[in-house]
């Protein structure tokens, strides 16, 4: 099991929360922390696999030629 993306994951959720000021006595906004969380939490997706990444893979002629030349 992958715990420590999940960790991580978990932990920009919160500092996303904290950032919006939901847990602040003033509930002010802080954009840098909430645009950090934010980050921490897409990236930490992307690792889990829970966020398709795109692959570039080349044409099966290309491979083909590269195998004949050697």
């Amino acid at each position: 099991m992958k715990v420590f993306p999940l960790l991580v994951f978990v932990l920009g959720l919160v500092f996303t929360v904290f950032g919006t000021g939901f847990a602040h006595e003033g509930n002010d906004v802080d954009v840098l922390q909430l645009l950090l969380g934010l980050l921490q939490t897409v990236m930490a997706a992307a690792v889990l696999g829970w966020i398709p990444m795109p692959t570039r893979s080349a044409p099966e002629a290309e491979n083909e030629d590269l195998r004949n030349k050697h």
